[in-house]
């Protein structure tokens, strides 16, 4: 970037609070820089997982690697939790029945990450009902309009006999006039409220009376308006009719899950609860009885393994008046990085592997929840869990990682080849996929954000540097082409830490943050780089392609590479020094091989002779300072064999020197005299501690001006009568009700320049107060706005 370029108009803004106390003047300075009948019955669809990362993987990963370590206990299954949220801000406890009804509780899971952060506990013993609801009042909601997408962790207990475990959890859709207080319940003969555990899991209808053949009457006692996705643990599949203690036990019936090997009867459905098309009345030997209707239906699983498993919920708005709801489960291995794993052949136990990745789409007719048309609520779905137990139990938690309608985002990555200009794919079979010893890399992590009522703020990262590549810098870059350098990036086993400082909105929806490095002097591969970005409302995973280092017949490395920042020409020494290491494949360490070491800065053109070659000591080539411009310098690089003619790619290094213009060494708090009495007219002058001084760094013949504004304090009742003004050396005074330049400088020099403002204003000149004489003794206050403008 040429200085002309650079130079445009910039304003720099700042404000000064003054403080006059009983005539004592402060002033606090701060710097501001289809029906619903046919899709019942439509058949599911089935989604294929893309392989981007592992493709071709045929043999199953141990549980532990894909599922992280196995709990044998509530205890430990909280201690190995996976990240959270803190929910509680965004949740309310169902309030069905009594306070004790409810079994669902929030724990504080803080200590183990030392990050605020909690679990929903929905059972944990026999006889339990448990539900928790998005507090829409809170922001927390489905916008049926919008896609968005959920996540969380699901951890169901760890019961080493099958048919030990019960009877599950439920994702919820719902809009029952209920609110919060929606659970399946019935009315009892004597008007008492039941409510519904066991088999219906606090979502589905209640199957109680023996002699009950109308489904219409199974499906009032359902949470209205309602979509469910059932995670069960248990398989009703009693025929007879028997309904042990007055229990519906044949929900689970339909051939899919029946004719299952006894203990593989758990399974993982979606249907509506409150439609009677969901229920078939059946007749057993003692009384009837109901059987479901399991739309997407995946049975064989063994669900209270001990470990906590991935689920991935996404809803896509469709046309409008039909959307799609799909789940992935084991979509997420525990490190954050995707699982792609599938098998799904029964073992001898009839159930499928633990950690197999399963997915599935269900239409679903957006008009059953019976959402308002116009107003606030217009949209909103509330969404949430339930989950039951019966004789059987076992423990329900939930780890939750996003809340989409407070920010619904996106990130994806990517990974360039700087030196040979290409993006590296993970087609291992292609050049694509490949990159040279002493390449510069950069990995980009690309942040979207979508849609949702709150900024996106305060994002972390951890970012793996993986084996095999060297870090260099890191930078943001945001929507508006503004880029942002990671000043003091914190790296700990080949992690790096950094923070997203800006928020992401409407307004600035996109910001990637480029992790500069460069592949090392060894021929290997390098495993995907997986990068977790995590705030209040969000913990998203995304990693890039895994990829091969492959050394050339002739090899360049740099270093430094990519971007070197310097705030100004004083901070760059005398002689900048690149050390370049070059070194041939077939030719060991120290081989004279007759190559020349070219390099181009800006109209600078040079090649040196190199006597050696080593990918271990460097020729070190030294550019003058004074060879440097401001702004942007591009330094170019490369090595010649003159024998062969045969050349590495051109490196390339960019200089920045910023053109500085700022404030500098202001202070904070500043106070004008104390008077007794005053009269019009009357000048009171400053006291104490004024210093404010203007910093350039910029180039000769760059010049600014310094503006200033004075305007009362309009928090505070009662104003001092007067004004504040700017007086000259020659006695002319100004008033600062409007910005008023003070001060013109332009330089004259290259070297940096720093004027003190007031170093020139005596008692009676500079910024004074002048009194109207009508002022009563207390405590008064300005705001003195500053403007630092480039250019004269």
């Amino acid at each position: 970037m040429n200085n002309k370029s650079f130079l445009k108009v910039c304003l720099i803004y700042f404000f000064v609070p003054i403080i006059i106390v009983g005539f004592i003047f402060g002033m606090n300075f701060n710097n501001q820089q289809t029906t619903g009948a046919d899709l019942e019955k439509a058949m599911p669809i089935i989604v294929k997982r893309d392989q981007p990362w592992d493709a071709g993987a045929s043999k199953n990963d141990s549980n532990s690697e894909v599922l992280g370590p196995k709990s044998q206990n509530q205890v430990e299954a909280l201690k190995n939790a996976p990240d959270g949220l803190d929910i509680a801000p965004l949740f309310k406890l169902g309030t069905f029945g009594s306070p004790k009804d409810n079994s669902a509780v929030i724990k504080d899971n803080t200590n183990r990450t030392g990050i605020k952060s909690s679990i929903l506990k929905v059972n944990d013993s026999q006889w339990q009902l448990g539900s928790i609801w998005s507090d829409i009042n809170s922001g927390n909601y489905i916008d049926v309009s919008k896609d968005q997408t959920l996540s969380m962790w699901l951890y169901f207990g760890n019961q080493e006999l099958l048919r030990g475990s019960g009877d599950g959890m439920a994702f919820v859709l719902q809009n029952d006039s209920k609110g919060i207080s929606a659970i399946s319940q019935s009315q009892q003969n004597q008007g008492q409220t039941r409510f519904g555990n066991g088999e219906s899991i606090g979502v589905w209808g209640t199957d109680f009376d023996g002699n009950q053949t109308d489904p219409n009457q199974i499906a009032k006692t359902a949470i209205q308006n309602s979509f469910a996705l059932e995670f069960d643990s248990f398989g009703d599949i009693t025929t007879d009719g028997s309904h042990p203690n007055n229990q519906g036990v044949g929900f689970d019936s339909q051939n899919e899950i029946a004719n299952s090997n006894y203990d593989s009867t758990q399974h993982i459905a979606m249907a509506y609860p409150d439609s009677p098309n969901t229920y078939t009345p059946e007749r057993g030997t003692y009384g009837n009885y109901f059987v479901m209707k399991h739309s997407s239906l995946q049975s064989g699983v063994f669900l209270p393994d001990g470990y906590w498993h991935h689920l991935t919920l996404k809803w896509n708005k469709g046309d409008g008046k039909i959307g799609r709801l799909t789940y992935e489960y084991n979509d997420k291995k525990r490190d954050g990085t995707p699982n792609t794993y599938t098998n799904l052949n029964e073992n001898s136990n009839g159930y499928i592997d633990s950690n197999s990745y399963l997915s599935s789409t269900q239409a679903v007719d957006i008009s059953h929840f019976k959402l308002p048309k116009e107003g606030p609520m217009a949209n909103k779905l509330r969404w949430g869990f339930t989950g039951s137990t019966g004789e059987n139990y076992q423990d329900n938690l939930i780890s939750f990682e996003t809340v989409p309608s407070a920010v619904n985002a996106d990130i994806s990555s990517s990974l360039f080849d700087e030196t040979r200009q290409f993006e590296i794919t993970n087609d291992q079979k292609t050049q694509q996929n490949k990159v040279h010893t002493g390449d510069d890399l950069t990995f980009k992590y690309h942040l979207a954000y979508l849609s949702g009522e709150k900024d996106w703020v305060n994002i972390y990262s951890k970012v793996d540097v993986p084996d095999g590549v060297k870090f260099v810098s890191a930078d943001i870059t945001y929507a508006d082409g503004s880029t942002e350098q990671v000043t003091d990036p914190q790296i700990d086993d080949h992690q790096l830490t950094c923070k997203i400082t800006r928020p992401l909105n409407q307004s600035m929806k996109n910001a990637t943050l480029n992790v500069h490095s460069q592949a090392g002097t060894q021929e290997l591969t390098v495993k995907p780089s997986h990068a977790r970005f995590k705030s209040q409302y969000d913990i998203l995973d995304t990693q890039t392609p895994q990829f091969q280092i492959v050394t050339s017949k002739l090899n360049l490395r740099t270093d430094p590479f990519g971007t070197i920042n310097y705030k100004d020409k004083n901070s760059i020494p005398s002689s900048l020094k690149i050390n370049c290491y070059v070194w041939e494949k077939e030719l060991s360490d120290n081989d004279n091989a007759n190559v020349q070491l070219f390099y181009k800065l800006g109209n600078i053109k040079n090649s040196i002779q190199l006597n050696s070659l080593s990918s271990k000591i460097p020729y070190i080539l030294k550019i003058d300072k004074q060879d440097l411009n401001y702004g942007s310098n591009l330094l170019e690089i490369y090595a010649k064999d003159k024998q062969d003619d045969f050349q590495t790619p051109v490196h390339k290094i960019t200089i920045n020197i910023a053109d500085s213009l700022y404030f500098e060494n202001n202070t904070p708090t500043v106070n004008f005299q104390t008077v007794i009495s005053d009269y019009p007219g009357q000048l009171i002058s400053r006291v104490g501690d004024w210093d404010f001084r203007v910093s350039d760094a910029r180039s000769k013949g760059n010049g600014w001006k310094l503006a200033v504004k004075a305007s009362p304090n309009q928090k505070e009742y009662k104003h001092f009568d007067g004004s504040i003004i700017y007086k000259n050396r020659s006695g002319q005074e100004s008033s600062l009700i409007n910005p008023q330049i003070i001060d013109i400088k332009q330089k004259d020099n290259d070297s940096k320049q720093e004027t003190n403002i007031v170093k020139n204003w005596s008692k009676k000149s500079g910024i004074l107060l002048k009194s109207n004489g009508q002022n009563n003794p207390g405590r008064y206050s300005f705001q003195l706005d500053w403007y630092l403008i480039d250019g004269i």
